[in-house]
């Protein structure tokens, strides 16, 4: 509820992916129906990304969303692990602070300011470590923190969208996404 009342809105989608979506997907189904979702996925990052390359693809505007699910890692056979977590991508619009100013896009500091404001509603103090080592690709590599709970926990990552990724997607280079894992916070 905190992050619909940031205006986001709530997507969902399959735990099922390709092999090698925007990171690497590294459980395999024994028996898939398709070919196409024959995995399970290890990031909820990439299918936020897709969802918004999509609606800009059909004319619609940016979304700014977030989803809840499970993200899976491991060994199918010895060291399996599901995990809840929460990801989102805000940002890439260009609006105006006011009525005599030029419309803007959302800085880093207003974004981290955002996710601020979020951890703040769910009363969490974190501590932010500057590069995010898990989703590179995804994440722009000066762009991006690791978040961790005062008890040295990771909580998760934040970051500007990668660059490159951006321009190869036609996407704005000025999204911003995050992932926590749920388990931590409870």
């Amino acid at each position: 509820s905190s992050l619909l009342n940031f205006g986001f809105n709530e997507l969902i989608h399959y735990s099922l992916v390709n092999e090698i979506t925007l990171t690497k997907n590294q459980i395999k189904l024994i028996n898939p129906l398709l070919s196409d979702c024959s995995n399970l996925r290890s990031s909820l990052l990439p299918n936020l990304i897709k969802t918004v390359q999509e609606n800009l693809k059909q004319g619609n505007s940016f979304i700014e969303g977030f989803e809840y699910g499970h993200v899976f890692s491991g060994e199918i056979l010895t060291n399996f692990q599901e995990k809840e977590h929460v990801a989102g991508i805000f940002g890439g619009i260009k609006t105006k602070l006011s009525w005599s100013e030029d419309k803007q896009s959302l800085t880093w500091f207003e974004a981290k300011g955002k996710i601020e404001q979020f951890l703040k509603q769910l009363n969490l103090i974190v501590y932010w470590k500057n590069g995010a080592t898990k989703v590179d690709k995804i994440i722009h590599p000066y762009r991006s923190a690791e978040l961790y709970l005062t008890n040295g926990v990771k909580l998760g990552i934040f970051g500007q969208i990668n660059p490159i990724l951006s321009n190869k997607l036609g996407i704005s280079s000025e999204i911003y996404l995050f992932e926590f894992d749920l388990m931590v916070i409870q």
